[in-house]
């Protein structure tokens, strides 16, 4: 499906490959408009420093979850949370899920059955579950592998683009105008490119002859 008119995206950032971020949105962006973009996890793990930049460059919103237990996370059961409020407001057509953790299986179900349009995104050890529930499932690695479906989307898009015309050449001038700079004086000296016609200027051509008209005399009385 294309032209979606709201997106939510939402990222699981414990199983996510930062690098490829920037590649995953653009390629959602071909679906429609992106008006949620949230990345979850845990920001004061070593192992998540470098989100923090990608994050401010990339207009994603993070959403802290701490760790309860030790060695477990709950970063996941915070995004399923967090779906299931957006999805009761009504206003979004699609929902993206950035993981590839199995356990989004019943979300994404739950997501279908509610007659919207989901994209899972994930490693290619994405247990077949998970990819099944999704209308359509892109891979990570080693790089983003876009859905025949998608690979379609982006041809079609490109085939709409309009074809860019040379811009022509400018017109050369042979003209050019000089004015001195002495105080009082304006002189102005011009030069131009002879033309094929010739022009006749009004003080060389001859004055034409003015002959009088005749005074007529009155006759004198008998």
């Amino acid at each position: 499906m294309e032209n979606l008119q709201k997106i939510a995206m939402l990222i699981d950032a414990d199983n996510t490959q930062l690098a490829k971020l920037e590649a995953v949105i653009q390629e959602v962006n071909t679906l429609g408009r992106i008006v949620v973009k949230r990345a979850y996890g845990n920001w004061k793990k070593d192992n998540l420093k470098r989100w923090e930049s990608e994050i401010k460059r990339l207009a994603i919103k993070p959403e802290q979850q701490f760790d309860y237990v030790t060695g477990k996370n709950a970063t996941d059961m915070a995004m399923v949370i967090d779906t299931i409020e957006l999805l009761h407001q009504s206003i979004y057509d699609g929902f993206v899920l950035v993981a590839s953790d199995s356990d989004y299986t019943p979300l994404a179900i739950h997501l279908r059955e509610q007659g919207v349009y989901v994209v899972g995104v994930g490693e290619k050890k994405t247990p077949e579950a998970f990819r099944k529930s999704c209308d359509e499932y892109l891979y990570l690695f080693p790089s983003l592998q876009s859905s025949p479906a998608s690979r379609a989307r982006a041809k079609r898009a490109k085939s709409r683009l309009p074809r860019m015309r040379p811009s022509p050449r400018p017109r050369t001038s042979t003209r050019s105008t000089s004015c001195s700079a002495r105080p009082g004086i304006n002189t102005r000296t011009t030069t131009a490119t002879p033309s094929s016609a010739t022009r006749v200027s009004s003080s060389s051509a001859p004055s034409p002859t003015l002959t009088p008209a005749p005074t007529a005399i009155p006759s004198s009385p008998p």
